[in-house]
């Protein structure tokens, strides 16, 4: 098959082609942000590096755009570009940049370590978030930095986020959990009381971690017999706050060893510090007791004394071969993993299941050339959902998910049932798993599974249980059907707050419209039962966001939504006053954040009520070059006559920024001020005003358009000569022919122009470009198409001249094959027996003739 143009050009990203792409990732066409991030995902080229960091800065607020920028980046993994994912941390994208940060070792890991001594709220939260996801990474470089750091407020951060760390960390998984806590302890010695307040907590933090059971699923163990000597000395250390953190993590650890050093302080001269010792002991001794009576009635024979400081640790069989587990990384040790999945040990099971799903993860890769799986796993693991102990059973689950094979559907969706609620929350993080993937990974799901996995999940709405509520809502986002999303529009008023928001961010993704699939008429209704339950969640702070983002993703948000978002937005307007900035409300509230303030801009100008009009002239004006944008495009789509004055306002007002999108919104209105004001603007400094206005132009059938637009197919820019010629195509005025002709061969706009003027000229002009071998093969091409489009008896005659000049001097080219192929679709008898000279040749226009003959009908017969 003869690849599309635009398909060949996104195939091959070139360094100078990365601005355009960048600038395309705002563009407000969804499909025109895909093709671009897909572009960009193909770049390769450490020389379009400052187009992208450029674009970072230009990007603000998108955190779409930003996340393809990031990526896209860290592919270079170098100094310049970890410096400027760092920069980006405390925006609104710097989860995905922290993320990316721990992808590119070592600078990458060690800027965002670094970054734990930010100031930034957002920036803090985006670091800690993505240790917590990647422990083992935040193990290699957080104890080294708690060490070097000349910052106390970091060094008392870092201790935390070890702590969370370890907390996250599978306990079976390697780096073993003890390990985390030996990172902590010797910031116990820290000279500031800061620091070791934050120790104790830590510790405080995972004692009471460890008490938490679930059957079959075991208490994690973080090694505390470790930090008991520690806070026997923070527990007599000079300052009160630090003496009192440790009474109280000494309090969690509730054993022999933890309890007697807390009886040796209760005496002690400060008042704060021996009322912390008591409620310790108070709780100590209620857990003990607790602890006596669970163990009396698991174990009728008396038990062995618990002296609080841990036993001993043997070289059992079982510890070996947890060892050995952790020691295998690669596919080679899949047989050996198999039969374990079969041991006595449910530790051993449970681990060997967790290592499966880890070697055999399914290919993320664009190309599908990440790895091959082996697969072999997948029935033992299917039959270890069986099993008689929780974890295990979790586990397998966890494995398939990644695994990602379709044979473990129908399992994992009966798993949902299982009795554990922990189960039932890791199999359908499998199932979205399995769905969503990462990466390329593609949904391997069928649709009787997703109708079967969307049922099940469902029902689990109605579960006493949070945590399954919690993840049923979430999975269903991912694995429901349409009518799944039924059941979830309930939930938009449910009292817990985050069912509300992943009930909302379910709906976002079912309403989120896909170039590639035809909109489903369900989905007109499925908004309209949405929208008030959307509206209402508008007015509560912790859901709004969820709200807002879900409406944007409608095709028609309601009505009602109008008054709600005029209310948020106005606290976004912000004005100078004394040589300052503030927002021009002040008060409790506050608005949007980040490209949320873009997303309610948008959707308030389609609910089409005229009222929101001077509020959206505001944003005109202010700081925010996203919003600005976006109330650009949200005025023309609200059609106001009053917003043509401030329009032109900020057309012709170089300091604002937002000339091209004024020009683009002005291109809506029919008003006699905004055809002069273009055509100036076609003069601009700014060649993307000079594209936009260009653009714009092609609305107005004035007489002074045409000349303008002429005249700026010379333009020095490239994207306002192509944005030119668009436009005169558009303008469907014959006279263009000529000076489009006189153009096309280097401006491919031009040539498609040619093909909607549809005139006996555009015949002649478009063959020319055809048959010109010193023009570009994918412009010559263009040329064919436009050419076969055209209503003219010259048509053929043209195709044949092209195909027939084209195969003597280049008898495999693309040119002859595209002419052969729109012969064929025109098919006209003419083109018969020129088609006929071709065949009996081993190129591929004889092979396409041949084709093409025979859906014309026609018996070929082969020239000799």
């Amino acid at each position: 098959m003869l690849l599309t143009f635009s398909a060949s050009m996104l195939a091959q990203t070139k360094a100078a082609d990365a601005p355009k792409f960048v600038q395309q990732l705002n563009d407000k066409d969804p499909a025109v942000r895909g093709a671009a991030g897909t572009a960009l995902d193909n770049l390769k080229d450490p020389a379009a590096e400052p187009a992208l960091i450029a674009g970072l800065k230009q990007s603000s607020g998108n955190v779409s755009a930003l996340k393809v920028l990031v990526r896209t980046l860290g592919r270079f993994n170098d100094a310049k570009s970890v410096a400027a994912i760092a920069e980006i941390l405390p925006g609104e994208a710097g989860h995905v940049a922290a993320a990316q940060l721990l992808q590119m070792d070592p600078l990458g890991v060690q800027a965002a370590a670094d970054a734990t001594a930010s100031e930034d709220e957002n920036a803090l939260a985006a670091v800690r978030d993505s240790f917590i996801d990647a422990p083992e990474v935040g193990l290699k470089v957080l104890p080294s930095t708690l060490k070097n750091s000349k910052s106390a407020a970091q060094r008392a951060v870092i201790v935390v986020l070890l702590a969370d760390c370890a907390i996250q960390n599978p306990w079976y998984g390697d780096p073993p959990r003890p390990t985390f806590t030996k990172g902590i302890l010797p910031a116990a010695s820290d000279a500031d009381p800061g620091v070791r307040v934050a120790v104790a907590a830590a510790i405080q933090k995972l004692a009471e971690t460890e008490k938490m059971d679930d059957p079959g699923m075991g208490h994690p163990d973080f090694g505390m017999r470790d930090a008991l000597p520690v806070l026997k000395t923070l527990a007599g250390d000079q300052d009160a706050d630090v003496r009192t953190a440790a009474m109280d993590a000494l309090g969690s650890m509730a054993n022999a060893d933890a309890v007697a050093i807390l009886k040796k302080h209760l005496n002690g001269p400060d008042a704060t510090v021996k009322q912390h010792v008591a409620e310790a002991l108070k709780a100590a001794t209620e857990a003990a007791a607790e602890d006596a009576a669970k163990e009396a009635a698991a174990n009728p024979e008396p038990a062995p004394k618990n002296t609080g400081k841990g036993q001993a640790t043997g070289n059992t069989a079982e510890e070996r071969k947890l060892a050995q587990i952790k020691q295998w990384n690669d596919e080679t040790a899949i047989p050996k993993l198999i039969p374990l999945l079969q041991d006595a040990s449910s530790l051993v099971r449970a681990a060997a299941a967790d290592k499966l799903g880890k070697l055999d993860y399914r290919d993320t890769a664009m190309n599908g050339a990440d790895h091959m799986q082996n697969l072999s796993e997948v029935p033992a693991l299917i039959e270890a959902l069986k099993d008689s102990h929780a974890l295990v059973r979790a586990a397998a689950a966890e494995a398939l998910g990644a695994i990602g094979d379709e044979s473990a559907a129908a399992p994992l969706i009966a798993l949902l049932k299982d009795p554990k609620p922990k189960v039932v929350v890791t199999t359908t993080e499998a199932l979205s798993t399995m769905v969503r993937g990462a990466g390329y990974a593609q949904d391997v799901l069928s649709p009787e599974d997703h109708q079967a996995a969307g049922a099940a999940l469902a029902g689990l709405l109605a579960s006493s249980d949070q945590e399954v509520r919690h993840a049923a809502v979430s999975a269903l986002a991912n694995v429901g059907t349409l009518d799944d999303m039924k059941s979830v529009v309930p939930l938009l008023g449910d009292q817990d707050v985050f069912v509300q928001n992943r009930a909302a961010d379910a709906l976002e993704r079912a309403f989120y419209p896909n170039p590639n699939v035809e909109r489903d008429p369900k989905l007109d209704a499925l908004e309209l039962a949405a929208g008030p339950g959307l509206v209402a969640m508008l007015l509560i702070q912790e859901t709004r966001v969820a709200a807002v983002q879900a409406l944007f993703a409608m095709r028609k948000p309601p009505a009602e939504a109008a008054r709600p978002l005029m209310e948020i937005l106005k606290y976004n307007v912000w004005i100078i006053v004394d040589g300052r900035s503030r927002p021009e409300i002040q008060g409790a509230f506050s608005g949007f954040q980040g490209m949320q303030i873009e997303q309610g801009i948008d959707v308030l100008a389609r609910t089409g009520n005229h009222e929101a009009t001077p509020l959206l002239v505001k944003f005109l004006t202010i700081i925010n070059p996203g919003a600005g944008k976006h109330a650009c495009a949200g005025l023309a789509k609200l059609d106001d006559p009053r917003a043509v004055g401030p329009l032109l306002d900020v057309l012709q007002t170089k300091e604002v920024g937002l000339q091209p999108d004024a020009a683009e919104a002005l291109g809506t209105f029919q008003d006699p001020r905004i055809v002069p004001a273009l055509i100036q603007s076609l003069q601009s400094d700014n060649y993307s005003q000079r594209a936009a206005a260009a653009g714009a132009l092609s609305h107005f059938h004035d007489a002074r358009v045409l000349p303008a637009l002429v005249h700026s197919l010379t333009d020095e820019n490239a994207d306002v000569r192509y944005s030119a010629a668009e436009a005169l195509g558009n303008l469907r005025d014959a006279s263009a022919v000529e000076p489009l002709g006189k153009v096309a061969k280097t401006n491919y706009q031009a040539v498609r122009a040619l093909g909607k003027l549809n005139t006996a000229g555009s015949v002649a002009a478009l063959a020319s470009v055809a048959q010109d071998r010193q023009t570009q093969s994918a412009t010559r091409i263009e040329a064919v198409m436009a050419l076969a489009k055209l209503k003219d008896p010259g048509v053929v005659p043209a195709l044949i001249q092209t195909m027939e000049q084209e195969v003597t001097t280049d008898p495999s080219g693309t040119v002859a094959v595209q002419c052969v192929q729109e012969l064929g679709k025109i098919k006209d008898r003419r083109a018969v027996e020129p088609l006929r000279k071709l065949l009996g040749k081993p190129t591929m226009p004889s092979q396409e003739a041949e084709r093409v003959l025979r859906e014309m009908g026609v018996l070929p017969t082969a020239q000799n």
